[in-house]
């Protein structure tokens, strides 16, 4: 699996994309990736675009685990963007078990142009962030 991180200054947007295999070792390299960009950036609201992931290898116990983490922005929107099979199972499961816990779990919608709209960002600017 391989991701790449981009930032949008203007209206403070970090970038999640995630292609191939989705798993936790993906996850928790974009947390520290973000982490680090939060501590250097900022409060960021996020996008996590899995438009291209193909599978999903994250056991559901553990997906409920991670989802019962606090979010790393807090007071951030957070929205992921889904549309293979896989993804959009992962979004939902994710936004669901965050829920049942009690939080306030990321809004799922299916293009970049539909999370854009969702954010009020107007011909965004993404630069792309070097990862650690």
């Amino acid at each position: 699996m391989a991701f790449t991180l981009f930032l949008e200054q203007t209206h403070r947007v970090l970038l999640s994309c995630f292609q191939g295999s989705f798993t936790l070792a993906d996850i928790a390299r974009c947390d520290r990736a973000v982490m680090l960009t939060i501590g250097r950036e900022g409060a960021v609201r996020g996008i996590i675009d899995l438009t291209d992931v193909v599978t999903v290898a994250i056991p559901h116990d553990q997906l409920v685990e991670r989802s019962r983490q606090p979010p790393m922005a807090a007071g951030q929107a957070r929205i992921f963007v889904a549309t293979t099979p896989a993804a959009l199972d992962f979004a939902q499961s994710f936004l669901a078990a965050q829920q049942e816990f009690g939080g306030v779990g990321p809004q799922v919608v299916s293009t970049r142009a539909e999370a854009y709209r969702i954010l009020g960002m107007a011909d965004p600017q993404f630069e792309p962030l070097e990862l650690p």
